[in-house]
């Protein structure tokens, strides 16, 4: 649990060094999102482990075919970010079950990256 001091408690205006105190506190409070990295063949499936905020693609060259499944238990406002080294030349990207997903991508090009996120009211990933 972070330490914030607010003008409520203080009773006064916050001096400049607990402004940034705050800023650093709940910096610090933030868990890093979790690197996944899979290194996939033409025809497999990836699903992203919960929590993920990136996925990396380590495979090092083109595959024709490749399905990525979304997480099945995201927070609201997760973003996913997926990177690849090489072309995926036909790329599916699912929402897990009962989510939908917007933008998905029918391909992707070596080092061009797609971002994802999370509405959990609609159960819905949007494409950023």
């Amino acid at each position: 649990m972070s330490t914030i001091t607010t003008r409520a408690v203080k009773g006064s205006a916050l001096a400049h060094a607990e402004v940034d105190a705050n800023f650093t506190n709940l910096g610090n409070s933030l868990p890093d999102g979790a690197i996944q990295t899979a290194t996939p063949t033409t025809g497999t499936t990836v699903t992203v482990a919960n929590a993920t905020s990136s996925l990396i693609l380590k495979h090092t060259a083109t595959i024709a075919t490749l399905t990525i499944t979304m997480p099945a238990s995201p927070s609201n406002g997760q973003l996913v970010h997926i990177s690849t080294r090489s072309t995926v030349t036909t790329l599916t990207v699912n929402g897990n079950a009962g989510q939908t997903l917007y933008g998905a991508p029918s391909t992707i090009a070596a080092t061009t990256p797609v971002a994802f996120i999370y509405e959990t009211a609609a159960a819905s990933w949007y494409r950023i």
